[in-house]
């Protein structure tokens, strides 16, 4: 018997906690070994990552912004792969609150691709 494969909602939530927790390299596992995330705007992170070199810039951002909060305003899914998740966030590198959008794709459990797009300032920060 195969264990069922969790929803795509719930693959986005466990990292999201590990994000929580300032330790994105624990939710590795998460992510398909070729999976890629794409960043985009018109600040220095903005750019595609390979999944390690993703939680690598993660735990560095965390690193440089220790008082960085994200709060979640909203989850969408859409079909059976897509998860939105639009966040607001303080203590990062704009001067005041920032905002942006992150889509995940997941597949068989994992997240295969990801963007995260800024949606304030005309993406000159990362959010």
């Amino acid at each position: 018997m195969t264990e069922p494969v969790a929803a795509p909602t719930d693959v986005v939530r466990q990292f999201f906690a590990h994000l929580a927790a300032r330790d994105p390299r624990s939710g590795r596992g998460l992510w398909s070994e070729h999976a890629v995330w794409h960043l985009s705007g018109r600040h220095s992170r903005a750019r595609d990552y390979a999944i390690d070199d993703y939680l690598t810039m993660l735990t560095e951002w965390f690193a440089a912004h220790p008082t960085y909060a994200g709060h979640i305003d909203s989850w969408t899914t859409s079909g059976e792969e897509v998860v939105s998740v639009a966040l607001t966030s303080t203590g990062g590198e704009a001067p005041t609150s920032a905002s942006g959008l992150m889509i995940y794709r997941v597949v068989d459990g994992l997240m295969r691709e990801g963007w995260g797009i800024p949606t304030f300032a005309d993406g000159q920060f990362a959010f």
